[in-house]
């Protein structure tokens, strides 16, 4: 190098310019960004299942995932939270559903198809049905015109 500048010299003056040249767009992207990282860190516990091979381990993040998805193909309720309970050795033992229903509309009829469907999902991903299922109505919405058909999955 000719001006006597080493290479962490260079390198540290061009991070304090990048630095203080801060682009808008990343400005409105830091928070998006930093939100997909959280999601994308999110530590996850294991869940035990069974199977005629044997026991194995789901993420209980993929076993949420799978939930919400059966559940948001429903539009007489949303997803407000899922809480998975498993033992000491990771069996799970309980499941908490809160949703919101929408109203008008049959409550507990759409409850009981959300606890139904979760017990049918737990089935298939662990090989073993959920001891309790309990469901949350945590809230109440109005159906959006696009909500108006039939409110079960195709």
């Amino acid at each position: 190098m000719t001006d006597e500048r080493s290479l962490d010299d260079l390198l540290r003056e061009a991070a304090d310019e990048l630095r203080a040249s801060t682009d808008t767009g990343w400005q409105r992207a830091h928070e998006r960004i930093l939100r997909g990282l959280l999601i994308t860190l999110r530590p996850s516990t294991p869940v035990r299942g069974t199977s005629e091979e044997g026991g194995f381990r789901v993420a209980s993040t993929v076993l949420v995932g799978l939930l919400r998805a059966r559940l948001d193909e429903r539009s007489d309720l949303q997803v407000l939270r899922v809480s998975l309970e498993t033992d000491e050795h990771d069996a799970l033992t309980g499941i908490v559903l809160a949703i919101s229903i929408a109203y008008p509309g049959a409550i507990s009829t759409v409850a009981e198809a959300a606890r139904e469907a979760t017990r049918e999902i737990v089935l298939q991903t662990l090989g073993d049905q959920a001891e309790v299922v309990d469901i949350v109505v945590a809230d109440v919405h109005t159906l959006s015109e696009r909500d108006l058909g039939d409110p079960t999955p195709t």
